[in-house]
């Protein structure tokens, strides 16, 4: 019995150095064949097919347009030229026209994303200066065709419209990488106010008139992207249109009322925002 122990002992020593020749040829096979995997950037599989889908925007236009309707212009020079000066008043650009406000972009397809943005726009035209007289068609008409000079003004004063739009818009995106060209077309809701007076003194004439109006957009523009930060170049067309009603309008009875309609926006935009996603 203790011989047979003896030579079972003797085989299990002969048999370690094959053993142990066998694992390292199973491990230097493994070691030709098994190649490790790396993810890009050390990420998981969940993280490296996260898109970015959502931008948040800041944005703010400069505005062009004409105001095709107004009750008066400055009398400049001697008022007595200007009494029996009836005749339409000639649409003039704005004074002054801006917008402001944010929006949000989401990306549905690679090339297709719809968008929603909501903002304050603004313009105004000078009718008559500080101690100043206004001159014009409407007056001329309000006056049964006796004076067309209407004040003197105790504060310059202007025709404001301020409107607040919600649109929701579906955009187009031509190229992808760090410049995206891109355009849309969008539909929007307005609220907009009508009023004559100064807003810095805040006074005015007459009663304001406000209501609802729908209006489109055509846009178009490019993305300089530099990671998650977006700036954006665009222009914007489009406006919706309103026939404002201004009563007791300079003295009690008189009627402001653009029956042909006027933008209540700045019809040309050209506009800047910042977004991140």
């Amino acid at each position: 019995m203790k011989k047979k122990r003896i030579f079972c002992l003797f085989l299990l020593i002969l048999a370690i150095p094959v053993f142990s020749k066998e694992s390292d040829i199973i491990l230097k096979h493994a070691g030709n064949t098994v190649k490790p995997i790396y993810l890009n950037n050390g990420t998981d599989s969940g993280e490296a097919g996260k898109a970015k889908n959502f931008m948040f925007l800041a944005f703010g236009t400069l505005n062009f347009g004409l105001v095709t309707f107004y009750p008066c212009k400055p009398v400049t020079g001697d008022i007595t030229q200007y009494t029996s000066a009836g005749g339409p008043n000639p649409a003039a650009p704005y004074d002054l026209s801006y917008s402001f406000g944010i929006g949000l972009d989401y990306r549905i397809l690679k090339y297709l994303g719809i968008f929603f943005d909501g903002g304050f726009h603004t313009w105004h035209k000078l009718l008559a200066k500080k101690d100043g007289y206004g001159f014009g068609q409407w007056v001329w008409e309000q006056s049964d065709y006796t004076n067309a000079v209407v004040g003197p003004f105790p504060m310059d004063t202007s025709y404001y419209m301020d409107t607040t739009t919600m649109r929701l818009g579906a955009r187009y995106i031509f190229s992808d990488g760090a410049f995206q060209l891109w355009t849309d077309g969008a539909l929007g809701l307005y609220a907009w106010q009508a009023t004559i007076g100064n807003r810095e003194e805040e006074l005015k004439y007459g009663n304001p008139d406000s209501g609802l109006s729908v209006g489109y957009s055509l846009l178009a523009g490019i993305d300089f992207m530099a990671g998650d930060f977006v700036l954006r170049l665009y222009g914007d067309y489009g406006s919706a249109v309103a026939s404002p009603k201004i009563t007791d309008l300079f003295n009690t009875g008189w009627v402001f009322e653009n029956t042909g309609g006027e933008n209540i926006t700045g019809p040309f935009k050209v506009g800047l925002a910042v977004g991140f996603y």
